[in-house]
């Protein structure tokens, strides 16, 4: 893997972090509320059994999808804290991949032009 490809994918991983942490806060919160429907459904109403039982089925799922974002939102909060406190340093690294991708395109097409004659044949 070349220099830039190493910085690059550093700083796709922040913007990647950046994008989950705002996903799983959103699909936290939809898996909170759809808890709170559930469990007031539960408290409200005289369902029989089997939709009773249902319920629990769909409060397990929501508690499960509730748990993955929360698990990826507190994996995601301290880089995205990182990226924001460190920001200038992020903004330096995309202009040292820009640097970077201009010296490995540069050096993929050298070319060397003889300054004497010494490779011609005689």
């Amino acid at each position: 893997m070349v220099a830039s490809e190493q910085i690059e994918q550093f700083l796709r991983f922040l913007r990647e972090a950046e994008t989950d942490l705002h996903i799983a806060q959103d699909e936290e919160k939809q898996a909170n509320e759809e808890t709170q429907d559930i469990l007031h459904r539960l408290e409200l109403c005289d369902d029989d059994a089997d939709f009773t039982g249902k319920l629990a089925g769909k409060l397990r799922v929501t508690r499960r999808m509730r748990r993955r974002a929360k698990d990826t939102r507190e994996v995601c909060s301290p880089v995205y804290a990182w990226a924001e406190e460190y920001s200038a340093v992020v903004k330096s690294l995309e202009r040292l991949l820009g640097d970077v991708r201009k010296i490995e395109a540069r050096q993929q097409n050298r070319m060397y032009i003889p300054r004497t004659d010494i490779l011609e044949e005689k």
